[in-house]
């Protein structure tokens, strides 16, 4: 009798959620995490658009201690640390914001549709659910009475009871996948999502389908999302042609390039302060999300390569190799492309004359450690930047071949399956994507750093 009541109890919950969701005036309150995958342009159109769109958003950014904490315990030791710290950020919504209908947790496939992203963007919300609660019984919550009634005989009252408990407290997840960043695409994921949030039927969405002329007297209500969709594009994905202007106004600051995961470079917690250490003591510092997708698309499919990080790492020391002062590659250090991405892209931007360090992070990182490193590379940079302002610096190398009497650049590395993949001139691919070889250049006269 007990578990019939209980089971009558989460039918009614279910029903009610439903009825709250499709209820014109209710403005359903929606999670996102903005840390790790939420530093794709991806996700933060998608974020900017729901809140435009009327939808009460709360966000998850920046990583705490206890959101660390949190993570690094209750996610499995063989996920790398940004995927658990995710873990801790879905956590903190969880137990901040009970009342949630939702969160939200893309699917990051890829943006470019040439490349591949790591295994790790691929099912976070599933990574969330398995974590903080229980796959089967997140599904039974949200499953209909004749499948939760079947499973019941077939796996008994209690192991079923068990499973619901532990899921009980964790919202829908809504994880669309995304393989493009094209205007088009996205607006399709937006409003996929949108029409899910509200707990539009199949029918309903099809709305969104409707001739321009049909719009306003059959589905008024779609003017605002439409035009809530074209302001956030125009916002996260257009906009940062000025900001990289501002960045690069004053000649006199001394300018780092840090190459390596946007979520690693921009939360402050998983870095020790890495990017706002250098701006606090002046200095210019950009990254490849600082570059509009043009300029950064100009050598981005030349390079041969996997995973759109080495695509984007390289295209962005191409683009950065003759305007900044130094470089950090960083990465982290349980991530196995990582492991051979931060090395080749270091090599490649030595390759073009500029001075390159390498920068590992873990859950043990301390600031103190870190801090003494940065010291250093801040004043080499500003010895950098005297020689820039004074035109003393020299040219740099704009490539080398490896058979050329420069500098050897590093074998590429290989993506999964073994397959050699190129990052430089001269190298064979299977992909057909190698940009011709440029000339070669004399061996430098003094040692590169």
């Amino acid at each position: 009798m007990e578990n019939l009541a209980v089971r009558e109890q989460d039918r009614r919950h279910q029903e009610a959620d439903i009825s709250r969701r499709q209820d014109a005036s209710h403005s359903p309150k929606v999670g996102m995490v903005l840390a790790f995958t939420g530093h794709y342009d991806s996700v933060k159109l998608l974020a900017r658009f729901l809140e435009l769109a009327g939808v009460d958003l709360v966000k998850s950014r920046l990583s705490t201690p206890k959101i660390i904490e949190a993570g690094t315990t209750f996610a499995s030791a063989d996920f790398c640390l940004p995927l658990r710290v995710y873990v801790g950020h879905v956590l903190h919504l969880v137990q901040e914001h009970p009342d949630l209908d939702c969160i939200v947790a893309p699917n990051i496939l890829s943006e470019d549709g040439i490349s591949s992203t790591c295994s790790k963007y691929r099912d976070v919300g599933g990574v969330a659910i398995r974590s903080l609660g229980d796959t089967v019984g997140y599904l039974l919550a949200r499953a209909d009475e004749e499948s939760r009634a079947r499973l019941t005989e077939l796996a008994g009252a209690d192991a079923i009871q068990m499973r619901l408990e532990k899921a009980r407290h964790l919202p829908a997840f809504i994880m669309p996948n995304i393989r493009s960043l094209d205007y088009v695409d996205m607006r399709n994921v937006c409003y996929d999502v949108y029409a899910d949030i509200k707990g539009w039927s199949k029918t309903q969405k099809v709305a969104f389908f409707l001739p321009g002329g049909l719009k306003p007297r059959l589905a008024p209500q779609l003017a605002r999302v439409e035009a809530a969709f074209a302001q956030a594009y125009s916002e996260v994905v257009e906009g940062q042609r000025s900001r990289l202007e501002q960045l690069l106004a004053d000649q006199t600051k001394p300018r780092l390039a840090l190459v390596g995961r946007r979520y690693l470079i921009n939360d402050p917690a998983l870095t020790c302060d890495l990017k706002t250490w250098f701006q606090k003591r002046g200095a210019t510092v950009l990254s490849a999300s600082d570059l509009p997708r043009d300029l950064l698309w100009q050598s981005y499919h030349q390079v041969d390569g996997y995973y759109d990080t080495h695509l984007e790492g390289q295209a962005f020391i191409n683009w950065a190799a003759d305007k900044v002062d130094g470089m950090i590659s960083l990465g982290s250090f349980g991530c196995h492309p990582d492991a051979f991405q931060v090395d080749y892209l270091a090599e490649w931007a030595r390759a073009q004359r500029v001075p390159t360090w390498t920068l590992r992070y873990d859950e043990s990182a301390g600031s103190a450690g870190f801090h003494t490193r940065y010291e250093t590379i801040f004043a080499f940079l500003e010895q950098r930047r005297d020689q820039r302002l004074a035109g003393k610096q020299g040219q740099r190398l704009v490539a080398v071949t490896p058979d050329s009497e420069g500098i050897q650049l590093p074998m590429a590395p290989l993506a999964p399956g073994g397959r050699k993949v190129s990052g430089h001139p001269g190298q064979f691919s299977d992909q057909g994507r190698n940009a011709p070889a440029p000339p070669a250049v004399a061996k430098p006269k003094r040692p590169l750093i």
